[in-house]
């Protein structure tokens, strides 16, 4: 946060392209889950039809994805976009499990 008040231009720099992470991470989704929520933030919430297996098998590839087992959510993962070489590991493994 101390960085981001140092340098601007870097922070925006930086929230533009966690933006464009998310949406990456969006269109990689779309048309392989039921559903995705609409979101501003820098992850993504989406329904897959297997949510436990999908958390574990992503999980064993060393991504961790917020899974929701009770609630308004149940059934729902939730996975934070992210940038250069764990951004390429996700958008492979989800091509890969999905």
């Amino acid at each position: 946060a101390l960085a981001a008040l140092a340098d601007p231009a870097a922070a925006r720099a930086r929230h533009l392209a966690v933006v464009e992470a998310r949406r990456r991470l969006g269109a990689a989704l779309a048309g392989r889950v039921a559903e995705i929520l609409p979101t501003t933030a820098n992850f993504v919430t989406f329904r897959p039809s297997d949510a436990p297996g999908l958390a574990a098998a992503l999980f064993r590839r060393g991504i961790v994805v917020r899974h929701y087992e009770s609630g308004a959510l149940a059934g729902w993962l939730r996975i934070t976009a992210r940038l250069g070489d764990e951004e390429q590991r996700l958008l492979q493994a989800v091509e890969e499990l999905m």
